[in-house]
């Protein structure tokens, strides 16, 4: 598994355990595989066991949702000697000013050096690109500053855009271990909820070295460090620009 894996995101064994190790591993892993939802739109059910995962993700060179990117990597992160933990988080609506379905986000902590640590691979157009400190500390970013506030019951996760003179609130988690049989349920609730944003319309994000483009229904977003640019793409020109910026070969299900 561990051969396969690292040359899909570009690493060279081996892989220190160590903090500027496991930042590398972030950033190769986002570069490299893709947040997308193309098969919860296909009607395919979200598989959670290792062998589905490492088919899909490394064999078939897919990306997938949280609950796939941030669980392969667990098992990567594992494998190399990391301790490591998966925790369930529930993601922040700014458009309803409410939070979304609970418990449908899956994480990781990371323990270094008597720190913990939250690893994210699978939250899309806002996954922080480094490991951010429970303690508190605010860790920078080419997409701006992130921290965790804590309480005695949980964690929250928030982002400051460049520029901007507010925090943002992105999810909670709490330090409960989970195991994948704990997401099951959240798996189904994103595939068929109303409330899910991820069985709408397309969703993938994919990171850049100094940016990130994203295809949000039928708008293409590229950020980059002069600035975002967006446009709108016909449903015919979907499949052929997924597969040359995306590298995934798709058809929408109207297609086929």
């Amino acid at each position: 598994m561990i051969p396969q894996y690292l040359a899909r995101i570009g690493v060279q064994p081996p892989v220190p355990v160590h903090l500027p190790g496991l930042t590398r591993l972030m950033q190769k892993h986002q570069q490299h595989i893709h947040f997308e939802n193309l098969d919860i739109l296909s009607g395919r059910s979200i598989q959670l066991d290792p062998i589905s995962l490492f088919q899909k993700i490394i064999i078939n060179h897919r990306g997938g949702v949280c609950f796939e990117l941030n669980g392969l990597f667990h098992l990567l992160l594992n494998e190399l000697g990391f301790d490591v933990q998966m925790v369930a988080g529930t993601v922040y609506e700014p458009s309803s000013g409410d939070w979304g379905l609970e418990g449908t986000h899956l994480a990781n902590l990371v323990y270094l050096n008597d720190e913990k640590y939250l690893v994210d691979v699978g939250f899309g157009g806002n996954a922080p690109r480094r490991p951010v400190p429970l303690s508190g500390e605010v860790v920078q970013d080419i997409a701006g500053q992130y921290r965790i506030r804590s309480n005695p019951d949980r964690y929250v996760l928030e982002k400051k855009e460049p520029g901007a003179e507010s925090w943002q609130v992105l999810y909670r988690f709490t330090g409960e271990a989970k195991t994948f049989q704990d997401f099951h349920e959240a798996c189904r609730l994103i595939e068929t909820s109303p409330r899910s944003p991820f069985n709408r319309s397309i969703y993938i994000s994919k990171m850049t070295p100094d940016g990130r483009v994203s295809l949000i229904g039928r708008k293409l977003v590229q950020v980059t460090p002069s600035g975002k640019e967006k446009r709108e793409v016909s449903e015919n020109e979907l499949p052929a620009l997924i597969r040359e910026i995306f590298q995934i070969r798709w058809e929408s299900p109207e297609a086929q």
